[in-house]
């Protein structure tokens, strides 16, 4: 059995934007991991509003049979998780923890050097790296093999090859929904993965770039449809809010990608609201007409540079 954690973000700021969500990267590790026979408990500490406190005493409940903890980490959460690994590495010296999400890939020597009770860290996207690496650990051969980590060693800090990304999301299980128990909840959806730009302040070119990997690639209008559909039926739930880096994107590779998405959603018949974020010259009148249509309610605009 393993844990994936997202610890609470305190300094989190009220308002639409910041409403908390499950946290949709380690759902999909967990479906992922779930599809290839594995046994995975989901513990969001900020979609519930647990301290580190309150997070460890959730954690016990479940350290008979755990081999492994992943814990999802920001800059801004970055203290926090922290403070987490020592109080969990205090408690329980012989789990394994491994660390992933934006901080420790940008930053993977600063946080390896900086969080000692860490054991490894998973550099870049994390549904096939956390499966190998939980496989290794459950039959208890060496992990040190596995792309796309990082780890110390007596020389220092070692980083094995960078893991190729899956180039067809559509290929992915959809994410892991064990929070859903409310029919009022605003529900995340990803329809794409990365930005096709390269704007000097942002983190995203870095996190998605390198051993040439495609920076931007996107979900097909039937795929994602399908999801909510499945959401919609089985949960009841109508508010969404895709978390893309930039929904729009996707109209630079294909400019009929808004048209056929709401194409699906018209053919279902699904009557939902949702929130999107995009960059402000992908903005176009046509677009946003069609979106609104189908049930766009808000959009969050970043002004680039590139």
């Amino acid at each position: 059995m393993v844990l994936l954690i997202n610890p609470q973000y305190k300094e989190q700021d009220e308002g639409e934007w910041n409403e908390p969500i499950p946290h949709i990267g380690q759902a999909y590790i967990a479906s992922f991991y779930r599809k290839h026979g594995g046994i995975v408990k989901l513990l969001d500490a900020n979609y519930y509003g647990w301290d580190n406190k309150r997070l460890l005493s959730e954690i016990e409940l479940y350290m008979d049979e755990c081999k492994l903890i992943g814990i999802s980490a920001y800059t801004p959460t970055w203290k926090y998780v922290k403070e987490l690994v020592n109080m969990i590495r205090d408690s329980y010296p012989e789990v394994h923890i491994t660390i992933g999400g934006y901080h420790p890939t940008l930053f993977s020597e600063q946080a390896l050097t900086e969080a000692k009770g860490v054991n490894s860290i998973i550099i870049g996207e994390g549904e096939i790296t956390f499966t190998e690496l939980a496989q290794c650990i459950h039959k208890g051969i060496s992990w040190k093999g596995v792309e796309g980590i990082a780890y110390r060693t007596q020389d220092g800090i070692h980083k094995n090859k960078c893991r190729k990304f899956v180039e067809n999301l559509d290929e992915f299980p959809f994410p892991a929904r064990d929070y859903l128990n409310d029919i009022n909840q605003t529900v995340p959806i990803c329809a794409s993965r990365g930005c096709y730009s390269n704007c000097s302040f942002c983190s995203i070119s870095s996190f998605y770039n390198g051993n040439g990997r495609k920076k931007f690639r996107m979900r097909s209008a039937k795929n994602i449809v399908d999801e909510i559909e499945i959401l919609f039926q089985q949960y009841g739930n109508k508010e969404y809010w895709f978390v893309d880096d930039n929904f729009l994107s996707a109209t630079r590779f294909n400019r009929n990608y808004v048209i056929e998405f709401a194409e699906e959603i018209k053919k279902r018949k699904l009557d939902l609201h949702f929130h999107l974020a995009c960059r402000a010259d992908e903005i176009t009148e046509d677009n946003v007409s069609i979106l609104v249509e189908i049930g766009l309610k808000s959009v969050m605009v970043g002004i680039e540079s590139a």
